[in-house]
């Protein structure tokens, strides 16, 4: 997706990745920028502006991930994500039909004002729908196609997945935008109307004044709203309990048999180093003898989730190996 003439992204599409609980995923994003002067997309040039990885693991326990890019730290530059589990249940969406009447147009120069339909100056309207986030912010959930030079513009049925909305609830309100679509300048915002999803739901028609000017208060034009439905059908996936502090109770048993020779020899897999049982190399990656490496492993992937300390006892081969390792 590329947004044209702006410092501050809000991006739309979304990014579906299959989660692993028990695996390291590890996420490389790159952020390119655009040749804004070439009108096909296809015959672009993209250059790389800067780059950051992180851990599945580390969006799904935040909910919200923010990361300073590195590559102009004097910028204070960040890339903030959220997380959406897709449903497998069909029936877990927002339908309705929404059209516009007597959406005000805009003059051609970015500073001009707004303009009646009657004038001649018609609007190239499109809709993006907001909601809350946590921390008094909003995002993007969905955006519309762009109506050129229409001022009673007719959108296609839209959906939207209640998983999207805030905590799948019905009375937390959505900010619906109507915005003018300009091609070689920023795009700007008509008007803009608040309204809840139960009544975008209602399967009743209804009538949204669009609210915009200078002062935000004057009636720019209005959307009409029909044929809303909301079928809703909650599941608990394990995200769920993840996010609502499930306790688990994990034991991890790790067979080491004598045939792989006695636990003090060095050249054993049951060998720890009594110097330095949680020795890495310079790569991160453990060494130290079998019994090292697979207590990383298992703590790598639960580290992330960690809320108290999970040790890991080991077999009373002898009295000097008695003992007890934290995994995380």
């Amino acid at each position: 997706e590329t947004i044209m003439n702006n410092n501050s992204p809000s991006f739309i599409d979304r990014f579906r990745i299959e989660y692993a609980f028990e695996k390291e995923q590890k996420i490389c994003l790159q952020i390119l920028e655009s040749d804004n002067n070439n009108g096909d997309k296809k015959n672009r040039e993209l250059r790389k502006i800067d780059q950051t990885e992180f851990f599945l693991s580390q969006l799904i326990t935040t909910n919200e991930l923010s990361i300073p890019l590195t590559t102009y730290p004097s910028l204070g530059t960040t890339i903030k994500m959220k997380y959406l589990e897709v449903s497998s249940d069909p029936e877990d969406i927002l339908k309705f039909e929404i059209s516009g009447a007597n959406i005000k147009g805009l003059g051609r120069s970015f500073f001009s004002t707004i303009f009646k339909c009657e004038t001649g100056k018609k609007s190239n309207p499109y809709l993006e729908f907001w909601r809350a986030t946590e921390r008094d912010g909003s995002i993007p959930i969905y955006r519309t196609e762009a109506m050129m030079n229409d001022c009673d513009p007719n959108w296609n049925p839209i959906q939207i997945k209640m998983q999207q909305l805030w905590k799948r609830d019905e009375e937390s309100e959505i900010t619906i935008k109507c915005i003018h679509y300009l091609r070689f300048q920023n795009d700007r915002v008509i008007g803009e109307v608040r309204v809840t999803p139960k009544k975008l739901g209602s399967g009743t028609n209804e009538i949204l004044i669009l609210k915009g000017g200078e002062k935000g208060d004057e009636p720019v034009g209005q959307l009409n709203i029909v044929h809303g439905d909301i079928t809703r059908h909650p599941l608990n996936s394990f995200l769920d309990y993840i996010r609502e502090g499930c306790e688990i109770n994990l034991m991890v048993a790790i067979d080491f048999t004598a045939s792989n020779g006695r636990a003090t020899e060095k050249d054993s897999l049951h060998y720890v180093d009594p110097q330095n049982p949680y020795r890495v190399d310079c790569d991160g990656n453990p060494t130290g003898g079998s019994p090292n490496q697979v207590r990383f492993s298992i703590g790598y992937c639960i580290s992330a989730y960690d809320r108290f300390s999970i040790n890991k006892r080991s077999q009373k081969l002898a009295e000097s190996l008695q003992n007890m390792m934290p995994i995380n």
